[in-house]
């Protein structure tokens, strides 16, 4: 499993290299929360381009997370989705809450401006 994580002024990229999964989920949730409440992060951005697969565990991970940034009055945004992602995310309502940039230079642009979804 592999995350990287990157902090851009107050906004934390998360750069996911692994599936998400019931075998992966605990640890990155581990990771995630402890950035998002030892930084100063206010917004992230999941950068999901080597992610392959997401199961129902993978969908609770990203709305839990999307709790902690809005419990900072913050915004998710997403990039890089494969079409089965894409897929799975948008059945699941994840774009009611987040948004899916383009670009992740289009996404910073955007979240540091603090736009709307």
């Amino acid at each position: 499993m592999r995350v990287n994580f990157e902090l851009r002024k107050n906004i934390l990229i998360i750069k996911l290299r692994c599936d998400l999964d019931h075998h992966n989920t605990e640890l990155i949730r581990e990771l995630l929360d402890y950035n998002i409440e030892k930084k100063e992060v206010q917004h992230a951005l999941f950068d999901m381009e080597d992610v392959s697969f997401m199961d129902s565990s993978g969908i609770g991970l990203i709305l839990g997370r999307y709790k902690k940034i809005k419990a900072k009055k913050g915004r998710v945004g997403f990039i890089n989705l494969s079409d089965d992602i894409l897929k799975i995310m948008k059945i699941s309502g994840v774009f009611l809450l987040a948004k899916l940039y383009d670009s992740e230079k289009e996404a910073l642009a955007h979240l540091s401006k603090g736009e709307e979804v």
